[in-house]
């Protein structure tokens, strides 16, 4: 087991990154890369969110490490969000 009691080791990203939600694409950065998930920043300057995506909300990033990646928010951050990946088909 990872650190933390994780099941997947964490590794830290700073890759920017386009995330979609339905017709629409935002700009954010991968902070942490795990197997089953990521975290993504998604704040302007000064810490305000751009945009809150619902806990649960499915949505796609990509970046170079993640590639194309489907996913669900399963919480939020300072800034930002956490996604899931489990259950999703990846690219």
């Amino acid at each position: 087991m990872a650190d933390g009691g994780r099941r997947h080791e964490r590794k830290p990203s700073d890759q920017p990154a386009a995330i979609q939600k339905g017709s629409e694409t935002y700009d954010g950065t991968v902070t942490d890369i795990l197997d089953s998930g990521a975290a993504i920043d998604f704040a302007l300057p000064g810490g305000t969110s751009k945009l809150k995506f619902d806990v649960g909300e499915q949505i796609n990033v990509e970046s170079r490490s993640l590639h194309e990646k489907e996913g669900r928010v399963v919480r939020h951050s300072d800034g930002g969000f956490a996604l899931n990946f489990d259950g999703f088909k990846t690219d």
